[in-house]
């Protein structure tokens, strides 16, 4: 009766083990948890029976949603949550206004710059480009254009060339009249003055010629002055360029030029006369000086015979 007693409270114990572990499994079936905010750890096994410990799931230090993310600055944005400026709504959209204009022009001068058609051309140093005057540029081919703007370069060059060729023509003066020197330039020696009286420097140098005598121009030029100076007369200036003047005093009172006529080399520019009150009791003669840069030099060094 033991025996059978003891078989069946082992029996029982079994059953009852057996249902227990069925209940348990059931349950840890049943079980759900948020594995996104919880964790769960295994604490042990027994009896086939699954033993979890369920705790807050640990997250990495800077962790952030990306829907997160993007979902504050949209609401930044549009519902103002950091109740942003005015100011910068408005910047925002005059970048965005920018941005969609630049976008057009640049899309519409590539369109334009597709369409056009370029064409290269290669030119000869020796080669000689003629183009004719009676085309019509509303008519003219790209080539033609070309080769007229080619001529064209070409004629300038050429305009320049001769153009510096005249300014660096050398000077060359004759003299205002044939006469022997009366009175030598002076200024840094003292000559004696038989109007005045007395001994000073002489500017320039007297021609000895009778009243009357035709004074001629020394180089082409342009009359720079006509004047009546108080001590030497009536007075004619020319300005040869290059920084040269001549000067013609002692003159009669018909002056048969201008100021800012063109004269020639030998052109007739006065007569000689008595109007110069300072060399008075001097023979009769022209006063001439030579000036180049502002300065009074000796004219005897330069003038040829």
């Amino acid at each position: 009766m033991k025996i059978k007693l003891n078989i069946k409270n082992k029996l029982k114990k079994e059953n009852e083990n057996n249902i227990r572990r069925k209940d348990n499994i059931e349950k840890v079936k049943e079980y759900k948890f948020d594995t996104d905010s919880m964790s769960a750890k295994l604490i042990s096994k027994e009896d086939n029976v699954l033993k979890l410990e369920i705790g807050e799931k640990k997250k990495r230090s800077g962790y952030v949603k990306k829907d997160t993310i993007i979902k504050k600055y949209v609401n930044n944005f549009f519902k103002n949550e950091n109740k942003l400026p005015r100011n910068y709504y408005r910047l925002f959209v005059a970048m965005v206004c920018l941005a969609i204009l630049s976008t057009a022009l640049v899309i519409k001068n590539y369109n334009l710059s597709d369409m056009e058609d370029f064409l290269t051309y290669s030119l000869d140093k020796d080669e000689v480009v003629k183009a004719s005057s009676s085309i019509d540029t509303n008519d003219m081919t790209n080539e033609a254009i070309l080769e007229k703007k080619v001529e064209e370069k070409n004629t300038n060059v050429a305009v320049k060339k001769e153009v510096k060729k005249e300014v660096v023509e050398k000077l060359v003066f004759t003299k205002p009249l044939d006469g022997e020197i009366s009175k030598i330039f002076s200024n840094d020696k003292v000559i004696y003055s038989k109007t005045l009286e007395l001994w000073k420097t002489h500017d320039g140098i007297d021609i000895k010629a009778d009243i009357g005598k035709n004074v001629l121009s020394i180089e082409k030029g342009k009359i720079d002055k006509v004047y009546e100076d108080s001590f030497l007369g009536y007075t004619v200036v020319i300005d040869h360029g290059q920084g040269y003047k001549s000067c013609y005093s002692n003159l009669s009172e018909n002056i048969p030029v201008k100021q800012g006529e063109i004269v020639i080399k030998g052109q007739i520019i006065g007569q000689i006369s008595n109007s110069a009150i300072g060399e008075i009791k001097d023979e009769s003669h022209l006063h001439f000086m030579l000036i180049k840069d502002g300065a009074v030099i000796d004219p005897t060094y330069i003038i040829k015979n």
